[in-house]
């Protein structure tokens, strides 16, 4: 029974699951499509070696392109809806590259797992697939105080690793306004900084924008925003940062 709540969980989670798959569908080849270009070509600019590539929270990989893929020897996925496993290695199987998968939540903000993400993938780089932006709204019962402490454990874990992130910083029915596919920022803008600088306010309008608990993520990095529009009516304000280890 523990099992079936579980995987009916991950099916149905408000962020990713059967909604998430059925909307893909709909809207990654029109609505997504900028995103998925922009997307590309910061990965493409990404890295990391010859080394094993872990993927975070990637659903079914529906904006990850196959370039990706075919740049890593093996690639191990942590995700814990079955559909998505069922759908991505699917595509990682036609691209030779059959997926190793893993379940256990390194990232439940009111647990201290992170230091064995960290010691469980040691040779790993490590890509979190919008998974970071979910996170806060998971659970009600995580306050800002400590989901904040785990922000900066994270850092702490991953200093010695090649990492890549791309999460959701803003969302609402506002789309962003970006003069190209992306804009690079030099280290982490506060929200009323993005909003400065990424959204024009209509006068006299008021800007009804959801935070995704994203701010002071990970400093001292290089950033690049991108545009996502996911669905009609509404926009999300992307971060995407990466860190080459040492």
């Amino acid at each position: 029974m523990r099992a079936f709540r579980q995987t009916m969980g991950a099916l149905m989670t408000p962020s990713g699951g059967l909604r998430y798959h059925a909307r893909a569908l709909g809207h990654r080849r029109r609505l997504w499509g900028d995103f998925r270009r922009a997307l590309a070509l910061w990965l493409w600019q990404w890295q990391p070696g010859d080394r094993p590539l872990l993927l975070v929270g990637p659903s079914a990989a529906w904006c990850l392109p196959d370039a990706l893929f075919r740049r890593f020897p093996t690639i191990d996925v942590l995700e814990p809806d079955p559909f998505a496993r069922l759908l991505l290695g699917r595509r990682l199987r036609a691209l030779g590259n059959a997926p190793r998968w893993h379940t256990t939540d390194y990232l439940d903000p009111t647990a201290a797992r992170l230091p064995a993400l960290a010691a469980d993938f040691p040779e790993h780089a490590i890509l979190f697939c919008n998974v970071l932006g979910q996170l806060g709204g998971l659970d009600p019962g995580v306050s800002e105080e400590r989901f904040d402490a785990w922000k900066r454990a994270l850092g702490h874990a991953l200093r010695a690793h090649t990492w890549a992130t791309f999460h959701d910083r803003l969302s609402g029915p506002l789309a962003p306004t970006l003069s190209g596919l992306s804009a690079p920022v030099a280290d982490a803008l506060d929200e009323d900084a993005l909003v400065e600088r990424f959204y024009t306010v209509p006068a006299g309008a008021a800007v009804a924008l959801d935070s995704h608990g994203t701010a002071a993520l990970l400093p001292g990095h290089a950033r690049r925003y991108m545009t996502w529009h996911l669905r009609p009516g509404r926009f999300h304000l992307v971060e995407a940062v990466a860190h080459p280890g040492r």
